[in-house]
């Protein structure tokens, strides 16, 4: 590097960091008109410094508004100078931030970690967020003796805007949804939206239509269009200790069917120190075997779990589920027998 680049780089990042530091200790903004001039820059290579360090991910707020015009001027007369808007050219750090890092223990580091390992299953959605808090920490570990796997799932919204629809959920407003199910394309005016989820690699929807009692679960891609409202809605229910019980998408309110399933011994370790099922409980008989209990209304809340444990667990009651997983091993080996011949 020539030595006239080289002084270039020097100043740009003694530049840099004296802006950096004029925004920790700006209160309650930075005027960059004023600060440029007192820098001895041009306001245009300040403005471009800011616009480098956002690139950095340093989360500087441009407070900036359009002066008012002659008729907004009129209607703030005699409000309190405090309240005007501030103009353009005036930014801050966003609220919380601060230069200086936070120390944290290697155990903390370690499971912080381990949280932007779990991000990094999902698409930019969430894990390019997690980039903007890197500079809050000092350095984290490359290696982690920990590590969660999840299904690689992307969160489809190509037909949504998922900012409104989040602020909607925290603000219990009411939705109208296209929804294109496996047939044809349905409409659900006055949904409830109370959560998104993701179940198994696939993100849903979750609500009530407005009068009614049956949860519904919508998969975010087959959501052709929705149709926000200002209409607020009154949820008295426990969405999210539904969703801890719950074990795959099939959940439902009011689990009140009594499953009874009997697990073999060789694999009666894993149930015992995982629950499978919802509201699980267990009993050991003297063979080794498992009698399980769970509640749920719904075959396919259990029908996954149960398909994967086979041969070595069976459906005692309800008969009809015991029947119905009969029936759908018959049609699996009558499949397989056709393409063997």
């Amino acid at each position: 590097m020539s030595r006239s680049k080289k002084e270039d780089t020097k100043k740009r990042i003694h530049r840099l960091f004296s802006l950096l530091c004029a925004l920790e200790s700006a209160h309650p903004y930075l005027n960059l008109r004023q600060y440029a001039k007192k820098a001895g820059i041009h306001q245009r290579t300040a403005q471009r410094d800011i616009k480098l360090l956002q690139e950095f991910n340093y989360p500087i707020i441009n407070l900036g508004k359009p002066e008012q015009d002659a008729d907004k001027r009129e209607k703030q007369k005699g409000k309190n100078k405090k309240q005007k808007a501030v103009k353009r050219g005036f930014y801050k750090f966003r609220d919380g931030f601060a230069l200086k890092q936070i120390n944290i223990t290697p155990r903390e580091q370690m499971f912080i970690s381990l949280i932007k390992n779990l991000l990094s299953h999902f698409d930019d959605t969430f894990s390019s967020h997690v980039k903007e808090f890197d500079h809050l920490f000092t350095a984290l570990p490359e290696e982690n003796p920990l590590f969660i796997k999840l299904p690689q799932t992307q969160l489809y919204y190509k037909n949504i805007q998922l900012e409104p629809l989040l602020q909607s959920i925290l603000q219990k407003q009411l939705i109208h949804i296209t929804y294109s199910s496996t047939r044809m394309t349905l409409q659900y005016t006055n949904f409830q939206p109370l959560k998104i989820c993701l179940f198994s690699g696939f993100w849903y929807l979750v609500g009530y239509q407005l009068g009614q009692r049956n949860l519904l679960k919508f998969r975010l891609e087959k959501i052709q269009k929705i149709q926000f409202t200002q209409e607020t809605f009154v949820y008295k229910g426990n969405i999210n200790k539904q969703l801890q019980q719950a074990t795959n998408m099939w959940f439902n309110e009011g689990k009140t069917k009594q499953i009874k399933l009997q697990v073999d011994a060789q694999v009666a370790d894993y149930f015992k120190k995982k629950i499978y099922f919802p509201n699980q409980t267990i009993k050991e008989t003297s063979s080794g075997n498992l009698i399980l209990h769970c509640k749920s209304n719904d075959y396919m809340e259990i029908a996954p779990t149960v398909r994967s444990w086979l041969p070595h667990i069976q459906i005692i009651s309800p008969k009809a589920w015991h029947k119905r997983l009969v029936e759908e091993l018959k049609v699996f080996l009558q499949k397989t027998n056709n393409i063997e011949s």
